[in-house]
């Protein structure tokens, strides 16, 4: 008999004495054919799973991944050359690694509005603020070129810990030196400060013998959407949108140092921007549309104003060498 045989046919003995074994302790027990002996707990009795807290080390402390707080703003700002919508902010865990280990971050949904005239994306830094201190936004957040006039959706991104609180956080939008706008996330996050513009009253005309200047409207800003900056701390720019009609014929030009704006403190500033193309003309008089001129002045605004207009150049035969404009913002 080979050996391969002979420990089979030991092995199928030793099951058959095994089988006979239990047949005979079962027998011993006088137990029915259901239970066999065993005492089943009553069904009120069977122990539950225990729910899922979401802690997934077990230590407690430990939050599953997803969106643990979320609040809607619903609040716009304009810094920079965009007027920015801010929506939905969420406080969103990964899940925890192999070690217990969980990155936190706060997402701000927001839209931008172009105010310029270039494709740009919205250049100012944006911090998120807790009593803890200040934090940057992070790569990974969505900031995408937008056409001007046009408006895009995006996202802030910036990573938090795990005790992160919506109730006294804010968003600071720009650097010390410039204004800097504030949109409060929670209860305690401070006042909107929105940086809105307006569009004050003032109209008027500056007239020579050779030339009128006809202020058509006015704009105060806390942004210069033509270059997408932002003005300095306790300024306003002040932008006076005019109309010229040149009586000189032949091609001539006005420059930003033949303007000057006298404050209500008393003091002259020059143009701090101007558009202020060739300016043809005619005996009967030709027009020039969208020049503009801005000043930067004291904030608040409030006050009266003198526009003057200075050059020599444009003295006809009535020898008058300037003009003005007085008018007051409120």
């Amino acid at each position: 008999m080979s050996r391969f045989r002979f420990l089979w046919k030991t092995a199928s003995r030793g099951v058959l004495v095994a089988a006979a074994g239990l047949a005979l302790t079962l027998a011993a027990c006088g137990g029915d054919d259901d239970d066999f002996g065993v005492d089943l707990p009553d069904e009120g009795d069977v122990p539950t799973a225990p729910a899922d807290d979401g802690d997934d080390d077990g230590d407690g402390d430990t939050p599953g991944g997803g969106v643990l707080d979320t609040v809607t703003v619903d609040e716009a700002f304009w810094h920079s050359g965009f007027m920015v919508e801010v929506g939905d902010a969420a406080f969103v865990a990964t899940e925890p690694d192999i070690f217990g280990e969980q990155d936190f971050s706060v997402t701000v949904e927001v839209n931008f509005n172009n105010d310029g005239e270039d494709l740009r994306d919205f250049p100012a830094s944006v911090n998120l603020v807790t009593p803890e201190g200040a934090i940057s936004s992070v790569f990974g957040s969505d900031v995408p070129n937008v056409p001007p006039g046009l408006s895009a959706t995006g996202e802030f991104v910036f990573r938090v810990e795990e005790d992160f609180s919506f109730d006294d956080a804010f968003l600071l939008v720009g650097d010390n030196d410039d204004q800097t706008a504030r949109v409060p996330l929670g209860p305690g996050g401070g006042d909107l400060v929105a940086l809105e513009p307006s569009t004050p009253e003032v109209t008027g005309v500056i007239s020579l013998e050779l030339i009128d200047f006809t202020i058509t409207s006015a704009d105060l800003r806390y942004d210069v959407p033509v270059n997408y900056e932002q003005v300095e701390t306790g300024k306003m720019g002040l932008t006076l949108n005019f109309d010229a009609t040149s009586r000189r014929p032949g091609n001539w030009s006005v420059f930003a140092q033949d303007f000057a704006l006298q404050t209500p403190g008393g003091s002259s500033v020059a143009p701090d921007g101007v558009n202020l193309p060739g300016l043809p003309g005619s005996e009967d008089g030709l027009v020039t549309t969208d020049l503009y001129l801005r000043f930067l002045v004291d904030e608040p605004p409030a006050g009266a104003y003198t526009l003057r207009f200075l050059a020599d150049r444009w003295t006809g035969e009535d020898g008058v060498t300037e003009g003005s404009l007085e008018f007051e913002l409120q």
